[in-house]
């Protein structure tokens, strides 16, 4: 144990160590001498209390109260601003000796706010979007500068910092968004109650309640609000719960809904389909239509008057009713087993059975229910026929199957035909049963009509020069003729031989008129076409056009040509001789310079007579100067030396000369036809000029002056709007007053016809300047007020245009959006245009396909909307019916799939008794969905073999006679029908079968005969 006793009285010290004690001897200490005794940190031999050892010889440190002021840089270690020696760091002064500043961590006290120096909080950051801003003030809501430290739900926590108190805006006062539910109407909303019920007038999504919004308002006498426009679901589009008898289909728990409660309709008062069998007899239907009812009694018993069908029971109806009928098939076929009276069949009961193959017993081919042999049908119920040896006596000549004879042989060469037709020529068969001479004797008989073959319809053999030309030979084949008219006349149509006339074969035809096809003129058996008998039979004559070369000149019938037209006027005449000048005929087919040019031929060669000798027209014009004539220049020009008239040229004669140049003796520059002066052509004539001051014939006027810009144009012209030339002598206001005048009639620039300076407005659009101008006021036409053309988007509607004209506008609201009332082409919207109409809309592909995923209403197409989305449904008849062609699934019906029609009658493609969906064949609904029957070739292994339908097999085949009977029992040997399906030496062959396994009766056990 050490105890020390420090000042100025002695101290001891007692140190207990392994039994020893020592005693230490303390002096009074010096501060400031320089050496550090007992009791001092420090001693640098001052007494400065400034400096690293204190006035106390203490060494200094930060929080000993005492200022260091011998370190002046803040980064040398000990460097201090204040000391204030307590430990606090939220005064003026911290505990590291630096003066309190906001921003270094530390929180003054001891200050109110408004203060110098006065911090809220010190965050010793400069950040401003935490709980400690810049300025060392505390964040606070409403400040304006958004929080970013926090998470939602802690103190302080802000999502938005607008910097004032309003709770209308989009950042409340409380610094939150401004969100639907908050109590505060804010932006986009039409209420806010600040709570979640739907039931209170505003919905959560804060709007106004409305029927189809999805919110059930309860207030406004919604019971239910599922927020769709579907009618059929558990909600109505009246915002009613979907109930039994309101009229609309709830698709997932009625079948049907008629709004009534009658159980007679289609609709019972259980929204479920009446169907045959539940009791109820419909009346709504008429015998014919399908889901007619005559009754229902609600039960399966098929043997009362109502069986399952809902038809009162009736002969027919495939069910047995007891007491009444005999057999009922379920057909109104007389010809099975069952007639229609539901009486077993019978050969002679007048009703022919057809459900029996020939050679089974009862098969009938007939029956007519009587014992007549000389009928249609025989006593033993087969048809009658020609050759059974009965001749028919119920059928008069032209009806099918009569019968004349019927001798019952095969042999068609006697009296009676197979065919029970009495013997005649023509029938096809050649009697044999007569000799030549004997009535009735046939050398052929070819069946026919043909008269024109190798047997006749007499039945004899075809001959040439019998009168009948056979028509079934070739040229080339034995016995073909090309004619026969029964004579060896040379000199008709048909010569020896059996061959026919022609042009050409030396025999003139004589049986003919010249207007008949194939007269002959003549016959000369040539083929030279340049004699008297043309190649084609008729007389040579000029203008057939075929040079004769049989004569000479000067012999009758002489041809220089022949060209075969009635044209005088060409190379060859009309009398065949060749054209030359002086023949009297003027050729017309040449021009002048080719050779034989004609301009006329008046039939000699004298000259002086109009025509000269070389067929030229004589007279003026020609370019020889005939008698009586002064010149003759050859031409029509009237404006030469030589007038048309053949006589010279003079001054004053009306034409003005224009071979002569200015200078030439008779150069005339005008020639007015007279030799008067002052009229604008001299006696010389010579032009009379513009500017003399004398009006010149020609001249509107004359004021003698060069300005142009009067009432007197420098051509002489009187000045009018449209000359090109703006007056200047008339003021505005004044008759003639011109404001522009650009010499043309075109009122489309900057200045119109009637030299007026274009405005908008004015009737005339100005190239380059307006689009149009209509002169009127009206911005519903094609050109606006402010002359620019009317165009689609412009805001304003023409009316001035109608369908089907392009440019009709039926709206315009100025913008391009196509999702509003008014399409960019001026259309109003509608479903189908493509374009998606907002709030009117779901789709709108714009194509009149129903069958896509935006249906021809513009709803987006959905199963059970009646429309077929193709690739996507097989079928859609929006009827809510699973019972018919398409399921509700929109999947096309078909036999398997588990869900019975009842669309369609027995008869119908498609009918099923049952559907069991299960793909088992061998139960009681077949896959194809008909009831399983003993004979449908299908083994039933559904049922014990005591039960009545059991079936120990079924090969379908309707044979009685092999493994399977028809009764659907193995056959057995005692089961009386004789198995003919195995031979003679193989496992359970039967010879025999009486019905009993006994032997000695002829057949014995194993069913064989004894």
């Amino acid at each position: 144990m050490l105890n020390r006793l420090v000042g100025t009285f002695l101290a001891f010290a007692l140190l207990s160590c392994g039994g020893e004690q020592v005693v230490v001897l303390d002096r009074e200490a010096s501060c400031g001498n320089g050496t550090v005794e007992v009791g001092e940190g420090c001693d640098d031999g001052n007494l400065a209390p400034g400096d690293e050892c204190t006035a106390s010889c203490q060494v200094a440190y930060c929080g000993d109260q005492v200022l260091r002021n011998d370190i002046t840089q803040p980064n040398v270690e000990g460097f201090e601003e204040c000391d204030d020696g307590n430990d606090s760091d939220n005064d003026a002064c911290t505990t590291g000796c630096r003066t309190a500043v906001c921003g270094d961590g530390y929180v003054r006290l001891g200050l109110s706010e408004g203060e110098p120096g006065y911090e809220g909080c010190d965050d010793a950051n400069e950040e401003n979007s935490d709980g400690c801003l810049s300025g060392c003030r505390r964040a606070q809501c409403g400040d304006g500068i958004l929080r970013m430290d926090l998470a939602f739900g802690e103190e302080g926590y802000e999502e938005c910092d607008d910097g004032n108190q309003a709770n209308e805006d989009a950042c409340l006062a409380n610094c939150l968004r401004n969100t639907c539910g908050d109590g505060f109407l804010g932006p986009n909303e039409a209420c806010d109650d600040g709570n979640d019920n739907e039931e209170d007038g505003c919905s959560r999504d804060c709007q106004l309640p409305d029927c189809g919004d999805g919110i059930t308002q309860e207030v406004a006498g919604e019971t239910c609000d599922d927020g769709n426009d579907i009618d059929t679901d558990g909600c109505t589009n009246r915002c009613q719960l979907a109930a039994c008898g309101d009229g609309l289909l709830f698709g997932e728990v009625e079948e049907c809904d008629d709004g009534n409660d009658s159980n007679e309709d289609a609709c019972v008062a259980d929204c479920q389909f009446a169907r045959c069998g539940d009791g109820f007899h419909r009346q709504d239907l008429i015998e014919g239509q399908e889901g007619f009812e005559s009754c229902d009694d609600g039960n399966e018993d098929n043997g009362d008057d109502c069986p399952e069908t809902c038809r009162l029971a009736h002969c027919g109806d495939g069910f047995l009713h007891r007491v009444v009928e005999a057999c009922d098939d379920g057909n109104d076929d007389p010809q099975d087993a069952c007639t229609s009276m539901c009486a077993e069949a019978r050969c002679g009961d007048g009703f022919h059975r057809q459900d029996i193959d020939f050679g089974e017993e009862g098969f009938e081919a007939c029956d007519d229910g009587n014992e007549s042999e000389d009928d249609a049908c025989l006593s033993t119920c087969r048809i009658a026929s020609c050759g059974d040896g009965f001749r028919r006596a119920d059928l008069q000549v032209d009806e099918p199957g009569f019968e004349a004879c019927d001798d019952g042989n095969p042999f068609n060469g006697d009296g009676c035909t197979v065919m029970c037709e009495i013997a005649r020529c023509g029938d096809g068969f050649r009697r044999q049963d007569r000799l030549a001479g004997q009535d009735g004797y046939e050398v052929c008989d070819d069946g026919n009509n043909v008269e024109a073959d190798a047997c006749l319809n007499n039945c004899r053999a075809a001959e040439c020069g019998d009168g009948v030309r056979r028509a079934d030979l070739g040229p080339g084949d034995l016995g073909y003729e090309e004619c026969d008219d029964g004579d060896d006349d040379l000199f008709d149509g048909c010569v020896r031989f059996c061959r026919a006339a022609r042009c050409g074969d030396g025999h003139r035809r004589r049986d003919l008129e010249a207007h008949e096809d194939g007269y002959e003129a003549c016959d000369d058996g040539d083929d030279d076409n340049t004699d008297h008998c043309l190649a084609s039979c008729q007389e040579a004559r000029c203008g057939d056009g075929v040079t004769r070369r049989d004569r000479f000149i000067g012999q009758e019938g002489y041809e220089g040509c022949d060209d075969g037209n009635l044209v005088d006027g060409d190379e060859c005449t009309n009398d065949c001789g060749l054209a030359r000048c002086g023949d009297g005929v003027l050729r017309l087919q040449l021009i002048p310079g080719q050779p034989g040019y004609e301009e006329c031929d008046d039939g000699n060669d004298l000259p002086g007579d109009g025509c000269s000798r070389t067929c030229i027209v004589e007279g003026c014009g020609n370019g020889i100067i005939d008698p009586g004539e002064s010149c003759d220049d050859g031409n029509l020009g009237e404006l030469d030396a030589c007038l048309n008239d053949c006589s010279p040229a003079y001054c004053g004669d009306g034409h003005l000369r224009e071979d002569l140049l200015p200078g030439d003796f008779d150069y005339e520059s005008c020639d007015d036809g007279n030799q008067n002066d002052g009229d604008g052509c001299s006696s010389f004539c010579r032009l009379e000029g513009c500017g003399n001051g004398i009006q010149d014939p020609g001249e509107e006027c004359d004021d003698r002056n060069q300005t142009n810009e009067d009432g007197c144009t420098n051509a002489c012209q009187l000045a009018v709007c449209g000359d090109g030339v703006r007056r200047l002598d008339v003021l505005l206001g004044m008759p003639g007053y011109e404001a522009c005048d650009d010499g043309n009639a075109d009122n489309d620039d900057g200045c119109v016809g009637n030299c007026v300076l274009a405005r908008c407005g004015d009737g005339f659009t100005r190239d380059g300047v307006e689009g149009c101008d209509d002169a009127n006021f009206d911005d519903s036409d094609a050109c606006l007020t402010d002359c620019r053309e009317a165009h689609c988007g412009d805001g304003f509607v023409r009316r001035d245009l109608a369908a089907p004209d392009p440019e009709a506008e039926l709206c315009d609201d100025g913008n391009q959006r196509e999702t509003d009332a008014c399409l960019s082409n001026c259309r109003p919207a509608s479903c189908g245009d493509g374009e998606i109409w907002l709030n009117n809309e779901n789709c709108d592909d714009g194509n009149a396909n129903d069958n896509d995923a935006c249906t021809n209403r513009c709803n987006d197409a959905f199963c059970g909307d009646g429309s077929l989305w193709n690739g996507q449904e097989d079928c859609d008849d929006g009827d809510g019916i699973n019972t018919n062609a398409c399921l509700n699934n929109c999947q096309v019906a078909e036999c398997g799939d588990g869900i019975l029609r009842e669309d369609l009658l027995e008869h119908e493609a498609g009918y099923e008794v049952c559907d069991d969906g299960d793909g088992d064949d061998a139960d009681y609904c077949l896959n194809n969905c008909r009831r399983a029957e003993c004979g449908d070739g299908v083994r039933r292994a559904d049922l014990a073999d005591d039960h009545p339908d059991y079936e120990a097999c079924d090969d379908g085949d309707g044979i009685n006679t092999n493994a399977c009977l028809n009764s659907c029992r193995q056959a057995r040997c005692g089961d009386g029908i004789v198995r003919q399906d195995i031979e003679l030496g193989e496992m359970h062959h039967e010879a025999c079968d009486d019905g009993d396994v006994w032997d000695g009766d002829g057949c014995s056990a194993t069913c064989q005969v004894e």
